[in-house]
């Protein structure tokens, strides 16, 4: 019995615990993620007398994030934006905001067999990975990594304003040379704003990437600054699955490098090994 699949609401699945006469077992797969929540399907169990078997998935948020992203590129082909999101959520199972997440991890309440549970069982979270993907890539924060602004701000806001990190192309067309994908990815919230376009953002990109003689594979974040509710702004990691799907990458074989405090964990979400920029390159 499932929301996600009869809609409505947790407590307009319980009427389908009459079926019991019919199947030895009922599962109710849904996110129960407090006490009070559980309660009225415990004691509908109970006044069935039905035995109620907790099977609690201790996935991590961070795994659940890349789950939740992965479905949605299932689905769609491509991340959602919030807007899309917004609107797609009461029919699109797969149309959820980052922020839902955060909110059952603030809200849950740990199930215990004092609630009533005949029994709870811990089931930890194991990531199947597709056997095809066996590709790596040296995957970059471009901003303060491979390039910077001439004027100072916090990226090039013009192909004039590129400035390339010296020493950095020779490593990277060696890394080339040697058969690895080279990745970028960037934050670029002035499209939201309207003080850039996405022909100026891919005219800088381009201007980098001659810069540097390499050629690379660019993802970034259109969205505005503030709380994140799309799933392509660091550490979030949409634009790492995005990439680990279109390239066919193998996580293990692959490295990330940034310089900025998200960066470690943004790697750990997606199975990257970690390199700071300054180990990387050497300076």
């Amino acid at each position: 019995l499932n929301r996600d699949e009869k809609g409505g609401s947790l407590a307009g699945l319980l009427p389908g615990l009459d079926r019991a006469e019919e199947s030895p077992l009922i599962v109710l797969d849904n996110t129960y993620a407090t006490r009070q929540s559980r309660a009225a399907v415990i004691q509908a169990a109970w006044q069935r007398g039905l035995s109620v078997r907790c099977i609690w998935l201790t996935t991590s948020l961070e795994d659940a994030q890349v789950n939740a992203v992965e479905r949605m590129l299932a689905r769609h082909g491509r991340l959602l934006a919030y807007e899309e999101i917004r609107k797609a959520r009461k029919r699109d199972t797969t149309a959820i905001a980052p922020t839902v997440e955060f909110r059952f991890q603030r809200e849950l309440e740990a199930p215990d067999a004092a609630e009533g549970f005949t029994s709870v069982e811990r089931m930890p979270f194991e990531r199947k990975r597709d056997s095809t993907f066996i590709n790596r890539a040296v995957i970059l924060w471009c901003d303060g990594v491979l390039r910077r602004s001439r004027s100072g701000r916090r990226t090039p806001v013009s192909t004039d304003d590129v400035e390339p990190i010296e020493g950095r192309g020779e490593v990277l067309r060696r890394y080339r040379d040697e058969g690895w994908r080279l990745l970028g990815l960037s934050w670029h919230p002035e499209i939201a704003d309207e003080t850039m376009t996405a022909a100026d953002v891919a005219a800088g990109f381009a201007r980098m990437q001659e810069q540097l003689g390499v050629t690379i594979g660019i993802g970034y974040c259109p969205h505005a600054a503030g709380p994140p509710v799309c799933w392509c702004r660091k550490p979030l990691p949409g634009l790492g699955v995005v990439f680990i799907h279109r390239y066919k990458l193998d996580p293990a074989r692959c490295i990330y490098v940034g310089g900025g405090p998200q960066d470690p964990g943004f790697a750990r979400r997606l199975g990257f090994g970690y390199r700071s920029a300054e180990e990387f390159f050497g300076s």
